[in-house]
């Protein structure tokens, strides 16, 4: 609706526009593609006995670092406009060597990417947020770390 107020010393207009759901959910539906991959050694828990939670820490390390790096990049920030929604999907490898051949792949595709180094072993990747789409060929031969 549009109103007018008119008075001899003030003139202006105010238009109201009724709340619109799908504005809401544009941030949704900019996130829905973007997905952000972790991958995990699994001989982390299973060769080197480190807990659990320390390997949930090499992941959450590795996430933090790569938001961190990539933060002025448009993909993370479209990521990050609905917090509640960002999708991570974290994967697992054998060993460190397997771990590098990931990331060597990921380098040579020109895929943005942090890895962490814990206790001087890369420890996690984290892929910078990206469709699930561009990435599935690179990552689709390895399993959900579960």
């Amino acid at each position: 609706m549009l109103f007018t107020l008119n008075r001899t010393y003030l003139k202006f207009e105010i238009e109201l526009i009724p709340e619109r759901p799908l504005c809401r959910n544009m941030a949704t539906a900019i996130t829905e593609n973007l997905v952000m991959y972790l991958i995990l050694r699994r001989d982390l828990i299973t060769e080197l006995k480190w807990p659990l939670g320390a390997v949930i820490t090499q992941g959450a390390h590795a996430s933090t670092a790569c938001m961190w790096t990539y933060k002025d990049d448009q993909a993370v920030i479209d990521y990050t406009k609905d917090l509640d929604r960002m999708h991570k999907v974290t994967l697992e490898v054998a060993n460190e060597e397997a771990l590098k051949k990931v990331e060597t792949k990921l380098q040579e595709a020109k895929v943005d990417h942090k890895t962490w180094i814990e206790d001087n072993m890369k420890v996690c990747i984290a892929v910078k947020p990206a469709s699930r789409e561009a990435l599935k060929p690179l990552l689709r031969n390895l399993k959900l770390f579960k």
